[in-house]
């Protein structure tokens, strides 16, 4: 291959993808334990300010995972769409030279 060409691995593509599905679930463990860690100290909250901050932290608790897991969806979508758009262009200039 010239050294300008772009080249790529699918299986490796796929291997990736997945491992930013499991990076994803384990995000939710990781929240899991935080709120059940947050839970467990309900004891520090019973008063009146306390039980806003109590909220508070629960919400940016879910806030921050969800973020996470957004940058990771957005990530591997933008992965995806680009190893199937390689994949495309190869199958499109094998038809133009009659390979396909």
């Amino acid at each position: 291959m010239s050294e300008g060409m772009i080249q790529y691995n699918i299986a490796g593509i796929a291997d990736y993808t997945h491992a930013l599905s499991q990076f994803s679930a384990e995000f939710d463990h990781i929240g899991s334990m935080a709120r059940n860690t947050v839970a467990g100290l309900a004891e520090y909250f019973e008063t009146q300010m306390g039980s806003g901050a109590y909220t508070d932290i629960q919400n940016q608790i879910n806030s921050g995972l969800d973020e996470c897991q957004a940058v990771l969806a957005r990530h591997s979508s933008a992965v995806d769409v680009s190893a199937s758009s390689f994949q495309n262009q190869d199958h499109s200039a094998a038809s133009a030279f009659g390979g396909c």
